[in-house]
């Protein structure tokens, strides 16, 4: 029936349309309230939720036809226009499954313990990977909440312990098969050399060597296979290559590797390849007193290669204890044929709280959230001013120590295609340059190469990403072009 002519009453199907509505938005903020706590989001975003989900409630049950309405008509707008901006987010940066479907190609979404230990089925020795870092800053028994916080923190209880001292490794566990990452849709998997880095076996007993690389992920060669990682084109040129690259690196870290593993290798080429993360990296590394006993001391080394053995073993009960800990396949899921291989991607992402999926990050509105917190909540910590004298005395000690053999010290600044797509320039660009010039290293500008390329942004399987296969190998044929120019 319809409301009477000239009464402010909206009619029975207005109302009707309301009411849906209303229940249709609380639905929506009672799903992103659950997703909140399933992924430990924000307090400011799980309130947001929660007062979201309370006024629908409550508009929907006491308050008047017309008023419902009114909220109704306002808030659709709203919803439409995060709906438009989590698609528009989602088709610019589709998350890595979505990327790697869209280029045609399968997606393996399983974990990396899920990996390591469907590998360990048939070969018990396989390993998961170390980031180094991660021994000062991981807490197991932190809440999973805290892991952003701590990741810039060092813990009481850092490294492992060896003779009953307090021990930093460098790399990962010796000579095993060791499971990586995946960021193409395959999971990279390398056998470590002796001393648990990304590098076939033998180098490390013919020095002096051709050339050592220095570095973060980049330089590791995440996430490809070990014959397409960078050092592994520059090998071909120089076939005494080392990479002792490792994730989350930074200049304390690299500088570190260089005296407790370098100094004994003596190349005629020591490559450090800069990533603009580093400065936020050193940033944490300066908390630990290990580190920088490294750049105060001259004389200073753990001795790390005389303890292998005993590293290997930490490391194995330390990523043993991760590994445990990791999340799993649900097996009431698995028993009703619902398994990592027959659930669809978006399902998988809202089970293991992961973001493959660009259909999973729109009903989470993951875009809008990441916004939101962002702006709102985090301090932005890559925008923290660099300590400058500290990376300027790290850059000077390492020509100096490089030197001292009769090396040559290259800095290699590698692109940060995320500022370069958008045509701007890294912030920190020119302070990294001017430092470079004051500790008078020569300069292999991998930056200034990319620029030149069609499609810069070309060269990532997806935004988040590090570099393809191609880029890889893109990078090393700028350094070797440089050295080749300089007459090596």
């Amino acid at each position: 029936m319809a409301a009477p002519q000239g009464s402010d009453e909206p009619s029975p199907g207005a109302v009707r349309f309301a009411n849906r509505a209303l229940w249709f938005f609380a639905a929506l903020f009672a799903m992103n309230l659950f997703f909140a706590f399933h992924l430990h989001r924000k307090p400011g975003i799980k309130a947001f939720a929660a007062i979201g989900l309370a006024a629908m409630v409550a508009a929907r049950l006491r308050a008047k036809p017309q008023l419902r309405l009114s909220i109704v008509l306002m808030l659709a707008p709203a919803f439409l226009g995060l709906g438009a901006f989590e698609i528009f987010m989602s088709r610019k940066r589709p998350r890595d499954g979505t990327a790697a479907y869209l280029r045609g190609k399968s997606f393996d979404s399983r974990g990396l313990f899920e990996v390591v230990h469907d590998m360990q089925k048939t070969d018990p020795s396989v390993q998961s990977f170390v980031i180094p870092r991660a021994l000062l800053t991981h807490n197991l028994d932190a809440p999973r909440w805290a892991d952003e916080m701590l990741a810039r923190t060092v813990q009481p209880d850092w490294g492992v312990e060896i003779d009953g001292v307090r021990t930093l490794p460098f790399a990962g566990v010796s000579s095993r098969t060791t499971v990586f990452c995946n960021e193409g849709g395959y999971w990279a998997v390398y056998d470590s050399d002796e001393h648990g880095y990304n590098n076939p076996k033998g180098i490390w007993g013919s020095a002096p060597l051709d050339v050592v690389i220095i570095g973060d992920s980049y330089s590791q060669g995440a996430c490809v296979p070990p014959d397409r990682l960078t050092a592994a084109h520059v090998r071909k040129r120089y076939p005494k290559t080392l990479t002792l690259g490792m994730c989350a690196n930074g200049p304390l870290m690299e500088y570190a590797n260089l005296k407790e593993h370098v100094v004994d290798l003596k190349p005629k080429i020591v490559l450090w390849v800069y990533y603009d993360n580093d400065l936020s990296d050193m940033a944490v590394e300066s908390n630990s007193e290990l580190l920088l006993r490294y750049v105060e001391d001259d004389g200073f080394r753990q001795g790390l290669r005389a303890k292998q053995g005993a590293i290997d073993a930490a490391l194995d009960a330390y990523l043993n204890k991760v590994g445990a800990r990791s999340p799993a396949w649900p097996s009431p899921l698995a028993s009703v044929g619902l398994t990592r291989q027959t659930t669809p991607l978006f399902l998988q992402d809202v089970v293991m709280r992961e973001q493959h999926s660009s259909v999973a990050s729109f009903l989470r509105l993951d875009w809008f959230t990441n916004a939101v917190t962002t702006r709102l909540f985090d301090r932005t910590f890559f925008a923290d001013k660099p300590n400058w004298d500290l990376f300027r005395k790290v850059l000077k000690k390492a020509r100096a120590t490089v030197e001292g053999w009769g090396g040559q010290l290259y800095f290699v600044y590698l692109p940060d295609v995320f500022y370069m797509r958008r045509g701007m320039t890294e912030p920190n660009r020119q302070g990294v340059l001017e430092s470079v010039m004051d500790a008078g290293m020569k300069l292999i500008d991998v930056h200034q190469s990319f620029m030149q390329l069609p499609n810069p942004d070309g060269h990532r399987p997806h935004y988040e990403a590090h570099f393809t296969e191609e880029g890889f190998e893109l990078v090393a044929k700028f350094i070797l072009e440089a050295l080749q120019k300089d007459g090596l």
